[in-house]
């Protein structure tokens, strides 16, 4: 008896030694994750010229030039180094930190800048900033190539000023400088930077683009390669046979996920794009329209990484937005979710100039946000062309969700997630079956046709294989992520699949 004691408190122990462990790592993970935001004293790494990820967009005249004619090999070296004195001087503003100045600003123009931080210091004002756009015209080039001066027009940015930490204003702005840089020390440094006007703006917003056809779609990912859509298991066939299958299914669109690190981030990888390119041409070839979903696991909206990010918006859109399967951009998978964690005006502030951005490097494609659920539908709606929410509560409150959006807004909407898990298992003992999803189906398709809403379900399969991002380790949420699907792991079709087919 009291060896069987003794064997019953060590297992009692040693489980909660291991639900203890599990939780801390659990807790670990999380606060990694929420804490991959912007930091101050990281901002600035590696050498001078290494992988700084900031991408401003430059334009150079070298028409002006009253001097000695300038190479494009030089013409580079300068703005690189120039685009490096701006990057170095906005981590300054905002670290209160020096590093860098003295490389790139010659004796008496890094002196104006240490006083600057000093004062900052002092007062406790700090200043996160970038530019996002530069035209610079040529005045003279030197006859030694050691000197050049131009004038950079028009440069557009954006700010926010904190005061001990806390928020004082932000604001887009727009400025003109007179520039002068010497070649020394193998740098091209910045003499002078002297800036000759400057004036708070606003981007004008062009005419909301109206959603022409009725949308009845799906969220689609590959069966084998759940959220991992443009990864090493990309196989065209398969999706030809999937989008078959959903237009089987009667529907005319699908929405899709660019996940921004696995595309490269600023720097786009080929690859990728030719694979976005053909899921593209294969809709097309079965008459299925494409949402594109532009920034997914992604969660850094501080002002240093805007560069980066327009970079990475502008190479997506400009390759496919001539593409006749293109319906629109969604431009952040649930952001509001990053609300508590990152600060929502932070991310209100990101999210509208990315709107803007994408807007006017496609003037002809309509842009929502996949807002999670609809309380938070109606976020940023003088921004989007069409409203956008995510609905996984009980459908028989649907209609009301949609009452209150619309009695705030004329403009379209999109249900643009919704489904029901058939998870009904040991680990959910309390879950779903396919029944109740047949169900939850049929009560739908009354209220979408009473209230004639656009929707996009999730999803077309149930996935074996969920990723630990998705679901973490808990099995009752990998069982209930795993489920949602119309069509099982084996292929078989569930009551659900028919409800939406008959719909159509």
């Amino acid at each position: 008896m009291k060896k069987n004691r003794f064997i019953y408190r060590v297992l009692i122990l040693t489980a909660f030694l291991l639900i203890n462990a599990l939780l801390l790592f659990g807790i670990g993970e999380v606060y990694s994750y929420l804490n991959s935001g912007a930091d101050k004293a990281g901002i600035f790494h590696g050498d001078l010229r290494g992988d700084i990820n900031y991408h401003p967009e430059i334009k150079w005249d070298i028409t002006t030039n009253k001097g000695l004619e300038i190479s494009p090999t030089v013409v580079k070296d300068i703005v690189d180094d120039y685009k490096l004195a701006w990057f170095i001087r906005n981590n300054a503003l905002y670290s209160l930190e020096d590093t860098g100045i003295a490389d790139l600003y010659t004796a008496n123009a890094r002196e104006e800048l240490y006083n600057l931080i000093e004062l900052n210091k002092k007062t406790g004002v700090s200043i996160e900033s970038t530019t996002l756009s530069h035209n610079l015209q040529i005045d003279f080039f030197s006859a030694d190539g050691k000197i050049i001066s131009f004038i950079d027009k028009d440069v557009t940015g954006f700010s926010r000023v904190t005061k001990h930490d806390e928020f004082v204003y932000e604001a887009n702005n727009t400025a003109s400088y007179k520039v002068i840089m010497l070649l020394e020390d193998g740098f091209w440094r910045i003499r002078h930077l002297v800036r000759t006007s400057s004036e708070e703006t606003e981007t004008m917003i062009r005419e909301t683009i109206p959603l022409i056809e009725p949308i009845a779609g799906i969220n689609y990912y590959p069966q084998d390669s759940a959220w991992d859509t443009f990864g090493e298991k990309f196989n065209e066939a398969t999706i030809k046979k999937e989008l078959t299958l959903i237009k089987d299914l009667g529907l005319n669109t699908i929405r899709i996920f660019v996940n921004y690190k696995d595309f490269g981030g600023a720097d786009v990888r080929g690859g990728k794009l030719n694979k976005l390119s053909r899921l593209l041409d294969l809709s097309n070839a079965e008459d299925i329209n494409v949402i594109i979903t532009l920034f997914d696991f992604y969660g850094d909206y501080s002002i240093k990484e805007w560069t980066a990010t327009r970079e990475h918006a502008k190479t997506i859109v400009n390759s496919v937005k001539e593409h006749p399967a293109l319906l629109g951009w969604d431009v952040k998978n649930e952001p509001d979710l990053d609300f508590d964690n990152r600060n929502s005006n932070v991310v209100k502030s990101w999210l509208t100039q990315m709107l803007r951005y994408i807007k006017y490097i496609d003037p002809e494609h309509p842009v929502t946000v996949g807002w999670s659920n609809p309380e938070s539908a109606l976020n940023l709606v003088n921004e989007v062309d069409y409203i956008s929410f995510h609905y996984y509560e009980d459908v028989k409150l649907l209609g009301s969700a949609i009452s209150r959006i619309r009695s705030n807004t004329s403009k379209p909407m999109v249900l643009q997630e919704f489904g029901l898990s058939t998870n009904y298992s040991f680990w959910s003992p309390f879950g779903n079956d396919e029944k109740d999803q047949a169900e939850y189906y049929e009560a739908f398709y009354k209220i979408q046709k009473r209230d004639s809403i656009h929707y996009l379900s999730w999803t077309l399969f149930d996935f074996e294989i969920i990723p630990k991002i998705i679901s973490g380790n808990s099995p009752w949420r990998k069982i209930k992520q795993s489920n949602f699907g119309l069509v099982t792991i084996s292929g078989a079709k569930k009551p659900a699949f028919t409800i939406i087919k008959s719909n159509h």
